[in-house]
């Protein structure tokens, strides 16, 4: 993400950061006004911009985000998210591919976000971003080990780390076989 960019998004920071602190609670989450709301998404919507997953993607959001006064996201990305039921410092993001589409993954200690570019399917139950801007939004929170595409990117994660590793190691053994 460019600079002008990563500037222009930390405009919604504070908004963010009082969903955040929130733990996403609908009852304090409906007393926001529309505007901190939106900003809310929008900031969800701009993290997805710097991981590095998404580096080549066409993500048809980008005006929705830059345009302040606009209220609707249109295109073919949609965000969902869940709060988890522990808190935990693990942090991942991961690409997913599927037959009808892509998933771009980010959990970290209280929430996981989801993108996807295809229908969510109906064995997961996670909130659209859009339904906090509903007063009688209810929040879904969930084990992270049943719901949702956590499971899948955190095996995606462990493979993509050991091939690294596995590689590294191969490294390390031709170097020496060369010092020898």
């Amino acid at each position: 993400m460019c600079k002008q960019c990563n500037s222009f998004l930390g405009r919604y920071d504070e908004a963010y950061k009082k969903f955040y602190d929130n733990d996403g609670d609908p009852k304090k989450i409906k007393c926001f006004s529309r505007e901190t709301k939106l900003r809310i998404i929008k900031a969800i919507y701009g993290k997805f911009l710097s991981l590095p997953e998404t580096n080549g993607e066409d993500l048809d959001f980008r005006d929705f985000i830059s345009e302040e006064r606009c209220e609707e996201c249109r295109g073919e990305w949609r965000l969902f998210f869940i709060k988890r039921d522990t808190i935990t410092s693990d942090m991942q993001t991961a690409k997913l591919n599927y037959d009808n589409g892509v998933v771009y993954h980010l959990s970290y200690d209280k929430f996981i976000f989801d993108l996807l570019n295809f229908e969510k399917p109906n064995k997961y139950f996670m909130n659209n971003i859009f339904d906090i801007l509903e007063k009688n939004y209810k929040l879904q929170v969930k084990s992270v080990e049943k719901d949702g595409f956590y499971s899948e990117a955190f095996i995606t994660n462990l493979f993509r780390n050991l091939l690294q590793y596995i590689k590294w190691r191969y490294y390390l053994g031709n170097r020496q076989l060369k010092c020898n």
